[in-house]
């Protein structure tokens, strides 16, 4: 990846937050529930790959990639299954009004999640990261998770969660 692909993007004027905000974004236990997973599963569903991304948890992560001002970059599992193009597009036919501020992935050489979000993060030292997932393994990326909960998704509080974490870096 080049470092071109971080550069600023068009965004409103006025913002608190600088555009050098990241956020590594997990999908399973963050835009679903285990309830939605068991409720989209199935024979209707067959036909969308998308089927377990619920709708009203992508809206929670919309207003967070806005109010912070943040690019994002998939570190979920879903990145082995699909390109950036159709991760953009999937999120975008589930609501996702952040689809192009997706700018990359992390790497898949573990050996765990949060090695491969600090390796990414290494290369941008100037940025400020943020984490939603559901999982632990973090290791020394710890600190920068806000850790959601399966059984609901990402809620309305870790927005909250999500201001701590990225104004703990501010200087």
């Amino acid at each position: 990846m080049s470092d071109s692909v971080l550069e600023p993007h068009v965004r409103p004027p006025n913002r608190i937050y600088p555009d050098n905000n990241i956020l590594f974004l997990d999908f399973d236990g963050v835009l679903n529930s285990d309830n939605w997973i068991w409720s989209h599963s199935g024979p209707d569903c067959r036909d969308d790959d998308f089927a377990h991304i619920d709708p009203s948890r992508v809206e929670i992560v919309n207003r967070i990639v806005d109010e912070f001002n943040c690019k994002v970059v998939i570190s979920s599992a879903w990145r082995v299954l699909f390109n950036l193009s159709d991760l953009r597009s999937g999120l975008r036919g589930k609501g996702a009004t952040f689809w192009n501020r997706i700018v990359d992935k992390t790497d898949q050489r573990g050996p765990i999640r949060g090695e491969e979000i600090a390796r990414y993060s290494e290369k941008y030292p100037d940025n400020k990261i943020v984490i939603l997932d559901d999982s632990t393994d973090m290791g020394r990326m710890m600190p920068f998770l806000v850790r959601t909960d399966a059984s609901t998704g990402i809620v309305e509080a870790d927005i909250d969660r999500v201001r701590a974490v990225l104004n703990s870096q501010r200087n």
